[in-house]
């Protein structure tokens, strides 16, 4: 090998060596660059491993809670939430594995608890899978498998229309108790559930009071129990959502309806008011104020219950029927089991519903059988 092939060879491994170094050199920068933007994020990555979670709430804390506590708490009674047990043990609700426990599963009870504790509180996500010791995505999944088990196997059962004959003359005779219209089978009306601008079409839910909002329409009787709901239209629509099933109202049974509504052959509606109103017109509107005021006592109480549906995050909008349609199940549990509402709840009754002047019954207009329903109910009083 001659001398110039061998400095040839001298100069390349000494380049080579020189490029290797810079590299290490570049690399060590890069790490120190990283480090230096990112400190906040690993300590509270650390930070985050260390948070102690609440151990062992709903399995050794909830049953130590005496009947006034756990009411004040999860917004009902203690006895009424082991009937929800039993009815959802028969829906085989999943039990979805805890994503910080491994193999470790969340019970029913626990499941319903936690359901409970969301739809009556306005807590994040975070701060509930805290109390819960649970991650913030099993939360969320257990809420969502819960609301689905109560709308889909519960609410058919307790969320009823009457059917039989009896059960309508025991609707209509419970209203002739608070006022003097023969043949009710119902107080309807709507209510706006606040929620946050969805991502799709978020114009159509904002509604005429200027905030987003999603419609609720419920139909109940004279004791607060609905008998039928219907929810996910935009807030922006006619309060009138559902034009309801002629066959659902025999000849001579109507709902009792405000001034949204159109007047219908089984809707009654009040006259309207231009200052000409004789007495007997008069005397109707506030016999039918005073029963259908029922249907905003019925969401007031609803409202005030599940403080969840006061405000509600709208990143998912069929999670968000079902938690509205799965409350609505609740209330009507309570109902049924004489779980009334306590008085600090009462304090927070928001039921935001405001009459609307819509051009319907101008001077009592509608079909031949909806007007006549004024002369026979006028007969009465």
């Amino acid at each position: 090998m001659d001398a110039q092939t061998r400095r040839r060879k001298v100069c390349i491994a000494m380049i080579l060596q020189i490029y290797l170094q810079e590299c290490e050199m570049q690399q060590l920068i890069a790490m120190q660059h990283t480090k230096a933007i990112f400190p906040v994020m690993s300590a509270r990555k650390l930070k985050r491993e260390e948070v102690p979670r609440v151990v062992g709430f709903a399995e050794n804390i909830v049953h130590r809670y005496d009947d006034l506590d756990f009411t004040f708490h999860f917004r009902l009674d203690s006895s009424t939430a082991e009937i929800l047990i039993n009815q959802l043990a028969s829906s085989n609700v999943p039990t979805p594995e805890n994503c910080l426990g491994g193999t470790k599963s969340v019970t029913l009870k626990k499941q319903l608890l936690m359901f409970l504790w969301f739809v009556g509180n306005i807590e994040s996500f975070r701060t509930m899978s805290d109390r819960f010791g649970v991650s913030e995505s099993t939360y969320h999944n257990v809420c969502c498998r819960v609301a689905e088990a109560i709308v889909t196997d519960v609410m058919p059962r307790l969320v009823s229309w009457p059917v039989s004959h009896a059960s309508k003359r025991a609707v209509s005779e419970g209203f002739r108790r608070i006022g003097r219209l023969p043949n009710t089978l119902g107080a309807v009306d709507g209510t706006h559930i606040r929620i946050t601008a969805p991502r799709e079409i978020p114009q159509s839910y904002f509604n005429r009071k200027h905030f987003y909002s999603m419609q609720l329409q419920g139909v109940c009787t004279s004791n607060l129990l609905f008998t039928h709901v219907l929810t996910g239209w935009p807030g922006s629509v006619h309060d009138f959502l559902d034009g309801g099933d002629d066959n659902k109202f025999p000849p001579g049974y109507y709902l009792l309806g405000d001034s949204a509504y159109p007047l219908l052959r089984y809707l009654i509606t009040p006259f309207r008011d231009y200052g000409n109103l004789g007495f007997e017109q008069r005397r109707f509107n506030q016999e039918l104020s005073r029963q259908r005021n029922v249907i905003e006592r019925a969401f007031g109480h609803l409202k005030g219950r599940f403080l969840r549906l006061q405000f509600l995050r709208a990143e998912d909008t069929t999670f968000l029927c079902k938690t509205i349609l799965a409350a609505c199940t609740l209330h009507n549990v309570c109902i049924m089991n004489d779980d009334e509402l306590m008085e600090e709840f009462q304090e927070n009754r928001d039921h935001d519903r405001e009459q609307q002047d819509y051009p319907y019954n101008e001077e009592v207009t509608g079909s031949g059988e909806a007007t006549g329903a004024y002369g026979i109910v006028q007969l009465t009083l």
